[in-house]
């Protein structure tokens, strides 16, 4: 199949390259032009967004933030600018849902389907093709897209309507953040009382929390006290916001998620924001 793929950060360039493993051919597009490897696998580089989806039947894109959505996809010379009647828009991005309603109505208007399609996993998970899609749109339009979505991932769940698959992934890292918060601190009391850091770790590891795969990829970073990036504190920042916005949207009290959000404030003024999301540890280190 024909397939257009916008937006090849560390997480795009790896999706794209398991669409090109699994038979399909790809032209691709990066808001900033670069040098990509995906030209070595076949990829065809295309020199604007509109021509990246002219040239296929679905056109994916994994983009930053909301400004980058909706300047890619909705600008004078984007993404739906080229798009025929019947295209369809798999948004893998962690947007806002606001952002997809409106990506989804002005794409309606033109008669192009949309999905957001946001992931659980990072960047390992979108080398390996482990990832988790949670999609909303029509389920029909979700049901063609589906197997293309697990030449990705090992799993892609139908969340609803439009906006659904962001609820669903900004509720999900609103849990990655609490964690990720909760376990700084409880390292920090631990170590406030005299205990060794090493001995904490060991014992988290082996407790009932310690099971989660989240936080045992966590514990060796907290270890040595080096946080490069997986997911970054930048990212679950706004990933928190978003999840703010919605619960003010919505009347839903989210005390802790507001807590949380201010230690990744507070680690982002430490100009942390470019390091792991558990380099908010940091916050709470001694000397």
């Amino acid at each position: 199949m024909e397939l257009g793929f916008v937006g090849l950060g560390r997480m795009g360039t790896e999706m794209a390259a398991n669409l090109i493993r699994a038979g399909h051919r790809l032209t691709v597009y990066n808001r900033t032009p670069r040098p990509t490897p995906l030209v070595d696998m076949g990829a065809r580089v295309a020199p604007t967004a509109r021509a990246a989806a002219e040239a296929g039947e679905v056109t994916f894109t994994m983009l930053s933030d909301n400004r980058a959505v909706e300047e890619t996809i909705l600008g004078d010379h984007g993404l739906l600018s080229g798009m025929p009647p019947g295209h369809i828009l798999v948004d893998c991005s962690t947007v806002s849902p606001t952002t997809a309603l409106k990506v989804a109505a002005a794409a309606e208007a033109r008669g192009v389907h949309t999905l957001d399609a946001p992931v659980a996993g990072s960047v390992v998970p979108a080398r390996e093709g482990t990832l988790v899609f949670m999609v909303g749109g029509e389920r029909e339009v979700f049901d063609r897209v589906r197997p293309l979505l697990l030449h990705m991932g090992k799993n892609a769940v139908y969340m609803g309507g439009h906006g659904r698959g962001l609820s669903a992934k900004i509720a999900i890292n609103t849990l990655l953040g609490l964690t990720t918060a909760a376990l700084a601190e409880a390292c920090a009391l631990a170590a406030a009382s005299g205990v060794p850091l090493p001995s904490f770790l060991d014992v988290v590891g082996e407790s009932a929390v310690g099971s989660s795969p989240f936080i045992r990829t966590k514990l060796p970073l907290l270890a040595k006290g080096e946080y490069p990036a997986a997911f970054s504190l930048d990212h679950m920042y706004k990933d928190l916001g978003f999840a703010l916005e919605e619960a003010h949207r919505l009347s839903v009290s989210m005390p802790a998620a507001a807590a949380a959000l201010a230690e990744f404030t507070a680690a982002r003024a430490q100009g942390l924001g470019a390091e792991d999301l558990m380099a908010v540890a940091r916050l709470w280190a001694k000397g």
